[in-house]
């Protein structure tokens, strides 16, 4: 289990571009860590761009009546 300061470096710098392998390098955790916690990171991301535009199309369609 990894710290919750390591976790949030990790989406940090995975938003920024770092690759998976330099992320575990400076946080000095195992690569397949690092691919598991931007895994489920990307996951919840993918998520929230749906909901969000379904609030956005919903939203519209309500006002523009």
């Amino acid at each position: 289990m990894i710290k919750l300061i390591d976790k949030q470096k990790i989406y940090l710098m995975h938003r920024d571009g770092v690759s998976n392998r330099q992320i575990a390098t400076r946080l000095g955790i195992d690569k397949n860590t690092v691919n598991k916690y931007v895994a489920a990171f990307d996951k919840e991301m993918q998520g929230r761009k749906r909901k969000s535009s379904f609030r956005r199309t919903y939203t519209r369609s309500v006002l523009w009546r």
